[in-house]
């Protein structure tokens, strides 16, 4: 008997039994070996958003390809699943979004899902830009574990029962927190991707470049990007780009309103044909 196709892709259907598979067969797994050439790609989780979109898709298919290419090269090939995410940026940069949309947005802190309103934001965001700077502020090679746990030591002294409490930082979760937060932030590449600058190499690039952005984006404005992205190409001396601002689009290049991700979550539209090559975007680019 046939079975109905549903209107919907469910990933849980076939994903959940496939990852399964892979930890059972240790995909994620690789061990030292002297006498192969380490490959490694860490598959960054989702943005604090939450929201996947075609972005992600292409992303972790372009790392699946390089790992399977490397490893049939006979590299010592891990691809391995992130514990973090460089989402301290987002989070800034929709800290007033977040104050205007009240107690609507959600996020991951400590394992669990608690509603943030724009007082528990406030809280969170500057127990992490106190880490950060920690993190920041400390040279390679320097083991980060008694430096954190001081830093975090001193937030919490500085603020009062409530503040702590708002950051999930009571009846000793915060030992918890700060374990879990060294076990990322004490790795080469995590010093490493706080360290990036893409001033620093988006003007030696060569090739033909199209950037877009939705007018609508809370998580990257438009103008800001798009400014930065022109200037830097004219820096290299790369004369064949185009940047494009796309307009009504949000960060998943969805027609939007507001651009927030409780909108997104309502938005029926997956992407926007007006930035497929059919749309807008063929006519931005001839102009």
């Amino acid at each position: 008997m046939s079975k109905e196709l549903a209107k919907t892709y469910d990933p849980k259907e076939m994903e959940e039994k496939l990852y399964q598979k892979w930890v059972a067969k240790r995909y994620f797994h690789a061990e030292p070996d002297p006498a192969r050439k380490p490959f490694t790609i860490v598959i960054p989780p989702p943005n604090i958003t939450g929201q996947l979109h075609m972005g992600h898709a292409l992303d972790n298919t372009i790392q699946d390809i390089l790992i399977r290419f490397r490893r049939m090269q006979g590299y010592n090939a891990l691809w391995q699943p992130g514990t973090d995410h460089a989402s301290i940026a987002t989070e800034l940069r929709i800290r007033e979004k977040l104050k205007e949309e009240g107690a609507h947005f959600q996020s991951h802190i400590d394992g669990s899902r608690h509603l943030f309103t724009p007082e528990k934001t406030d809280a969170t965001m500057d127990l992490y830009d106190h880490l950060f700077r920690t993190v920041y502020d400390t040279p390679a090679g320097i083991p980060l574990d008694t430096l954190l746990r001081r830093s975090l030591t001193e937030w919490m002294a500085q603020q009062d029962e409530h503040t702590v409490k708002l950051a999930d930082m009571d009846n000793g979760r915060d030992q918890m927190f700060i374990s879990r937060y060294i076990y990322s932030a004490d790795r080469p590449w995590y010093r490493e991707m706080i360290r990036y600058d893409p001033t620093r190499y988006i003007p030696k690039i060569g090739v033909p470049v199209l950037a877009l952005n939705g007018n609508r984006d809370v998580n990257v404005p438009s103008q800001e990007n798009l400014a930065s992205i022109r200037r830097l190409l004219a820096q290299g001396g790369n004369g064949n780009f185009k940047v494009v601002e796309m307009e009504g689009l949000n960060h998943m290049f969805q027609q939007a309103v507001t651009g927030t991700s409780s909108e997104a979550a309502q938005l029926e539209e997956v992407f926007s044909e007006e930035a497929l090559p059919s749309g807008a975007v063929r006519a931005s680019i001839t102009r």
